[in-house]
């Protein structure tokens, strides 16, 4: 909504914030990740950070194109520095 309002910066913070908690509670290679960092690039890109969003568009197509070959437990966050299933 803030970026359809054209508050940009206030987008972009939230979408940072929205990543790193998605991150610590995820892992760096979950397909929510790459949802975030789309979102992330899109708001980069609005305000001309074409290199930023560009990272981020790769980040997250190389999070999507190794999705099937995850497993189960990176999908479920196990990646993540002392998280524990079960």
């Amino acid at each position: 909504v803030l970026q359809e309002q054209g508050a940009l910066g206030a987008a972009r913070a939230n979408y940072e914030r929205a990543l790193l908690i998605d991150e610590q509670f995820y892992g760096t290679i979950h397909p929510n990740i790459a949802g975030r960092a789309m979102q992330l690039g899109r708001a980069l890109r609005a305000m001309d950070d074409r290199e930023g969003a560009q990272a981020l568009f790769d980040r997250a197509t190389t999070i999507l194109a190794n999705a099937n070959d995850l497993k189960p437990a990176a999908l479920a966050g196990a990646d993540r520095p002392g998280r524990r299933l079960g």
